[in-house]
């Protein structure tokens, strides 16, 4: 299963026995109901869930699976971004999860790169503070100028979190 849909069904098919415990390896536990129990997992990662059963005369058994809860690889790219100090898209930021690796590019429409990083985010609201090493500013030459209004080419590589390589490619008009 994936963070998008993390609730499992888990079915007790276990006779003859009067009590048991669901232990789902993530704090959480539950009595059995001697039939379908849904669990919804709230973080990705791997989960060693048991069934610890009672039969009728006191023996014990447990059952045991192993559940992954995997990440999901998503991005959303702007169109446009306004580098005017407002607070307000003043940052070039693609917006990315379930990535392992990462290089953002910018180029003018001549073929200068203009801005490469290798940071990622998925949280915009974290760049506003001027130290986010993942978003472009509008600034070239170093930070030292301002890029001029216009369309930019922007270049994507990343690795998802499942081992494929992705690129995205596309435009990004700057506007002042």
């Amino acid at each position: 299963a994936d963070i998008t849909n993390p609730q499992i069904s888990f079915i007790d098919l276990s006779t003859g026995h009067v009590d048991g415990l669901w232990n789902f390896g993530d704090g959480g536990t539950a009595s059995t109901n001697f039939d379908r129990l849904l669990h919804t997992f709230s973080d990705t990662g791997t989960f060693q869930v048991s069934l610890n059963i009672v039969s009728d005369s006191g023996c014990t058994d447990i059952a045991y699976q192993t559940i992954y809860i995997s990440p999901v690889f998503t991005i959303y790219v702007p169109s446009a971004f306004t580098p005017n100090n407002d607070l307000y898209n003043d940052y070039f930021l693609p917006i990315v999860d379930g990535v392992s690796e990462y290089e953002f590019n910018v180029y003018t429409r001549s073929g200068q790169k203009v801005f490469t990083t290798n940071d990622f985010s998925n949280d915009y609201l974290g760049c506003i503070n001027n130290t986010c090493k993942a978003a472009w500013d509008g600034k070239i030459n170093n930070g030292t100028e301002f890029a001029i209004a216009e369309v930019y080419i922007y270049a994507i590589n990343l690795t998802d979190f499942n081992g494929k390589l992705r690129t995205f490619e596309g435009t990004v008009t700057l506007i002042r």
